[in-house]
């Protein structure tokens, strides 16, 4: 199951998803702050489609 199913990170070519033994964080690796967003995101200036 994705994590925050309303996130506007999915489908961004700067995702990357971190899953650990406990939890799933979305990384942004766009090099800007901040680093594991607030979720979900509903707006973001960096979203680019991959």
């Amino acid at each position: 199951m994705t994590p925050f199913p309303t996130s506007r990170c999915h489908g961004c070519r700067f995702l990357r998803e971190v899953t650990t033994a406990r939890s799933t964080f979305l990384l942004c690796t766009h090099g800007g702050p901040p680093k594991y967003p607030p979720q979900p995101v509903l707006a973001c200036p960096h979203r680019v489609a991959a």
